[in-house]
């Protein structure tokens, strides 16, 4: 596995590195050309977003291109299962997203000191400094994102096993992952609302901004919930989620190793 990090981290580190930079040197445009604080912030953060959305389109184009393209044929000659392919693919992708969090997460500090009031600076610092809070929503977020793209590339593997050609594959993919995105939803707001148990962290923090903007309630179909300095986790849910990911990369990686014919 260890020539296939090495293949994808090298295949791609000049296109990230400049979507880094560009990203960058945008966060410093805005300090130095925008006037309005809530502007320069919110533009600040639809910047980082973009970054995420092209890691994500990346991500999953560099896939459907192994099994579709004539660089699949290179990459499957390689002695690896399946398994290690798609592990590949994941800790590829894991890296890079851990990366773009830490960029984002200083760039978007950066403008928040120069643009925002001294209130609503000391509101952010309260929701970020909560342990409970950043430690569930990383994991959260990692957990969906991964399950997400692993979801993805099951699509793109069902429909490359009954199609060969890539003309209407992609079409084909993204209806099979509405309907496989459809079920587990459905199937996990049924075990949520039928075994609302949650594992609860409170934190001070957050029970400084009890009855402000940041003080967030959901419905009880939710995996998580934060209300009253509470930060509440859906136990079933969590679990369902994390057999999702396990169930879609063992799918995924045993297809891939005995059903695609290249």
């Amino acid at each position: 596995m260890g020539k296939l990090l090495k293949y994808e981290f090298k295949g791609n580190f000049k296109l990230f590195f400049g979507v880094f930079i560009s990203a960058i040197l945008l966060c410093l445009a805005l300090l130095v050309g925008v006037d309005n604080g809530e502007l320069r912030f919110s533009l600040g953060i639809l910047i980082w977003f973009a970054v995420y959305v092209i890691l994500l389109i990346f991500s999953i184009s560099s896939f459907k291109n192994e099994l579709y393209e004539e660089r699949g044929y290179l990459t499957f000659t390689l002695p690896v299962s399946g398994r290690k392919f798609l592990a590949s693919k994941m800790i590829v992708a894991f890296v890079w997203f851990a990366f773009c969090y830490i960029l984002s997460i200083i760039s978007i500090d950066m403008i928040a000191k120069n643009s925002l009031s001294q209130n609503i600076l000391s509101l952010l610092k309260n929701l970020l400094y909560s342990k409970s809070f950043m430690i569930v929503s990383i994991f959260s977020s990692l957990l969906h994102i991964f399950t997400f793209i692993l979801m993805i590339y099951f699509s793109i593997t069902i429909t490359r096993i009954g199609l060969k050609s890539g003309k209407l594959s992609g079409f084909v993919a993204f209806i099979a992952f509405l309907i496989l995105n459809f079920i587990i939803i459905r199937l996990q707001m049924f075990i949520i609302n039928i075994s609302p148990y949650s594992l609860s962290f409170k934190s001070d923090s957050l029970q400084m901004l009890s009855g402000s903007v940041f003080s967030i309630s959901f419905n009880n179909n939710s995996l998580i919930s934060i209300s009253h300095g509470v930060v509440q986790l859906n136990i079933a849910g969590t679990i369902f989620s994390i057999l999702i990911f396990v169930g879609m990369f063992i799918a995924t990686s045993y297809l891939i190793e005995n059903k695609i014919d290249l």
